[in-house]
Order: C-alpha cells, then sequence, then structure tokens
C-alpha cells in the first residue's frame, strides 16, 4: 500500500521561505499568514499596546522578508521569526525605560514651576529669558 507523506509544519515552513528567497511573493504572504496572529499573541502579551504590538509585529515580518537570503535552514523558521520579533519588542521595552514619563506629582520644587511653564506657552518667552539670565555670562550669546 501506497503510504502519503504527510509534510510537517517545518517542511511547509521551508518550502515557503525557499521559494521566498528565489522572489515568490505568493509564498511569502503565506509566511505572514501563518505567523502574523501568533506574533501578534506573544508580542501582544510583551508590549501593553495593542497598536505598539501591531507596529512591532509589521516590523518583525519586514525584517522577515530583508533577511530571508540569511535564513539558516539549520534552524526552525517559527524559531527564527518569534527571535526577531521578541528582540524588537525588548528595544521597544528599553525605548520606553529611556523616554520614562514623568508625573508632574512627583517632581520636586523647581521641576514643577518649569513643568508647569511649559505648558503655558505665552510665558515661554519670560521662561527662557530667566532660564538664560541665571546662566554665567560666558554662556549666555544670543
Amino acid at each position: 500500500a501506497l503510504r502519503m507523506s504527510r509534510e510537517t509544519e517545518k517542511d511547509i515552513d521551508f518550502r515557503l521561505m525557499k521559494a521566498a528567497q528565489k522572489g515568490d511573493m505568493v509564498a511569502f504572504n503565506e509566511i505572514v499568514n501563518r505567523y502574523k496572529d501568533r506574533l501578534m499573541n506573544v508580542i501582544g502579551r510583551m508590549l501593553s499596546s495593542k497598536e505598539e504590538a501591531e507596529d512591532i509585529v509589521q516590523e518583525t515580518l519586514v525584517r522577515v522578508y530583508q533577511h530571508r537570503q540569511s535564513f539558516n535552514f539549520q534552524h526552525c523558521l517559527s524559531t527564527w521569526i518569534y527571535t526577531i520579533g521578541l528582540n524588537l519588542g525588548r528595544n521597544e521595552l528599553r525605548k520606553r525605560k529611556r523616554f520614562k514619563h514623568y508625573d508632574i506629582n512627583e517632581m520636586q520644587g523647581n521641576e514643577v514651576e518649569f513643568a508647569v511653564e511649559m505648558k503655558l506657552p505665552g510665558r515661554l518667552p519670560q521662561v527662557l529669558s530667566s532660564a538664560i539670565d541665571s546662566l554665567p555670562e560666558k554662556y549666555r550669546t544670543a
């Protein structure tokens, strides 16, 4: 009796990636369709904002396309794609820490004054002028 050989997920991924490497966009779109929802689940849990997660998923798939020639068939395509996505997600979290949102209630004296003044654009020239006046003479060139 003839046995039908069943293609594994890994076989399907490799077949699609080989075709994508040769420029087959239908195959690449199939990779996107196979992974975008799974990526969204993983990255969505990592980042609180759905929009940010969608951006990271899109960027991940762009990178997969850009670097498709360097994919190593010794590894699983899924692992490679998730690694790219998780690294981009981690970079996003690092970026957030660097640009931390400051709460006016947590600020001290001058910081609060400055933050409040910055919210009043009409007073900006006055605020800048007093900031410049507080500088040592050698730094006050206009």
